[in-house]
């Protein structure tokens, strides 16, 4: 997540963005849709955090 996005959603939703862990995965937006290789990903960082 950039800074400008994080910032956006500071100024958007402050009460909740103070109450709320924001989490990156950082995954790059090359993926097309239901593409495996990201379903792959997001599976093994869904599973790391449950």
């Amino acid at each position: 997540m950039e800074e400008r996005q994080r910032s956006e959603i500071a100024r958007r939703f402050p009460k909740e963005y103070l109450k709320k862990r924001i989490i990156s995965w950082d995954i790059p937006d090359i993926f097309r849709y239901n593409d495996p290789e990201l379903i792959g990903l997001l599976n093994n960082k869904v599973e790391s955090l449950v």
